[in-house]
């Protein structure tokens, strides 16, 4: 052992005993990186598929009304008739 300016010999490493960061973090972030993009397009294929059911639902909703509008039509139509003939 040095002076504090000096080098300790017993805190230096050898070759392969210093951590590589590069080469550890590597696998664990190809992992989150690809758990990332696979829940984006999971997220993205949701969206989706609620906005065209949404869609559907609006359609659905106006077959309905111009079905019932036809109906109310028809009746007030028939009421019209049964009174003009009575």
């Amino acid at each position: 052992m040095e002076t504090a300016a000096g080098r300790d010999g017993a805190a230096q490493a050898g070759q392969g005993e210093v951590f590589d960061f590069d080469v550890a973090v590597k696998p664990v972030l190809e992992v989150l990186i690809g758990t990332t993009v696979d829940q984006a397009l999971l997220e993205l294929v949701v969206e989706d598929e609620l906005a065209y059911r949404w869609e559907q639902q609006c359609v659905y909703i106006d077959w309905q009304n111009t079905e019932l509008v036809e109906r109310l039509e028809e009746q007030e139509r028939r009421y019209r008739e049964e009174k003009i003939l009575r």
